[in-house]
């Protein structure tokens, strides 16, 4: 999941949000792992959006929420729950 934020010259900063990277070799047992854009909100009543990211994987999940501050999101909240 990326974000694209303007910047001040006129362009924009890309930001990864969250990544899941597959190594070269096979594995034995691969695990499926998703993350997607749950929901964009002012979640915590300042004006401003949060951006809030789940991931789901093999016997789990979790939330992660970031918020915009000094030009780029940053993680202000995670939780999760799995084997």
């Amino acid at each position: 999941v990326v974000a694209r934020l303007p910047d001040a010259t006129g362009g924009v900063i890309d930001q990864v949000l969250y990544s899941h990277v597959t190594p070269d070799a096979p594995l034995e047992f691969p695990v499926p792992d998703r993350g997607r854009v749950a929901a964009i909100a002012d979640l915590n009543g300042d004006g401003t959006m949060e951006v809030a990211i789940t991931v789901v994987y093999w016997e789990g999940s979790g939330v992660e929420v970031f918020e915009l501050a000094g030009g780029e999101l940053r993680s202000v909240m995670d939780a999760g729950c799995g084997v």
